[in-house]
């Protein structure tokens, strides 16, 4: 049994296209997911993860939209909704990967082979991979915003506070603390 919802707001083409999901219409998902498949992947990527990596986390959370889209309330806030599942995914990623590396060599972090970084001195190859490191260990919270603010272009505090359930107001000073935090842990791995 479909669950049936009322809204009260004016229902958007995004929205229509989602209730006509949540009802079977097979060609109404496959619409949405071609109207939301660059965001899905740039969220994934934002978490710099790698490249198989980032394809795991989409169809990971496109297969969850799939299965679990009858639960979402408000056809017109798919976007946030598919992101937030996204975000999850690629943060249990990362978790899962923190968890394959070693705690004696987390201060050595490693970088994905990149020519973007081939060129780099060993400085700051060192650098980056500490702050990769202490990235890791902050609370999912912290690396949520710090990760929403850093993608291109940054994602604005009242989404970030929508998909994070938080007032819009404390995301500016919340993120203040997070960057402080940061610095500290940055600090604990040189």
């Amino acid at each position: 049994m479909t669950p049936v919802f009322l809204y009260s707001e004016p229902m958007s083409r995004v929205g229509e296209l989602v209730v006509s999901a949540q009802a079977g219409d097979k060609a109404a998902w496959t619409e949405l997911v071609h109207e939301f498949e660059t965001l899905v992947w740039r969220t994934a990527r934002s978490y710099r993860l790698n490249e198989a990596d980032a394809h795991d986390v989409c169809q990971t959370a496109w297969l969850k939209a799939a299965t679990k889209l009858h639960t979402l309330r408000d056809p017109n806030r798919f976007a946030g909704w598919i992101t937030t599942i996204v975000d999850r995914e690629a943060l249990n990623t990362l978790r899962r990967r923190q968890r394959e590396v070693p705690s004696s060599t987390l201060h050595s972090f490693e970088t994905e082979a990149s020519p973007d970084h081939a060129h780099e001195p060993v400085e700051a190859q060192e650098l980056a991979g500490r702050i990769r490191a202490a990235f890791l260990q902050l609370s999912e919270q912290c690396r949520n915003i710090i990760t929403l603010r850093t993608t291109e272009p940054p994602t604005p505090y009242a989404q970030i506070a929508e998909l994070l359930g938080v007032p819009v107001g404390s995301i500016g000073s919340y993120r203040q603390r997070c960057l402080a935090s940061l610095r500290v842990l940055v600090g604990e791995f040189a």
